[in-house]
């Protein structure tokens, strides 16, 4: 069952696309802070864990409030439920 979640569009924007074995987010922020320092908070728990592969951060050069995060399609959950922990999304629920 696919996931979905609810964002604050005046302080992020969030585009996601599919790839065969994993999903590609882009997340600008449209705010500083707090979001910034709760998405250092969801980088350090992905990064501070035994799997080196499951979400990949890349923070865009040309926009620094912008991020480019590779996840792995069985992380996905996770990665949405750190998101809404940190309160980068304001709501996540199940879809039929």
């Amino acid at each position: 069952m696919p996931l979905k979640y609810r964002i604050n569009s005046e302080r992020v924007q969030i585009r996601e696309t599919a790839n065969e074995g994993d999903v590609e987010f882009e997340l600008t922020f449209l705010q500083e802070e707090p979001l910034l320092s709760s998405m250092r908070e969801v980088q350090k728990r992905f990064e501070d864990n035994d799997v080196y592969t499951d979400v990949l951060f890349y923070l865009n050069q040309d926009q620094e409030r912008q991020y480019k995060i590779i996840v792995r399609n069985d992380f996905y959950e996770d990665f949405l439920l750190a998101l809404l922990k940190y309160r980068i999304l304001e709501g996540l629920e199940w879809t039929e």
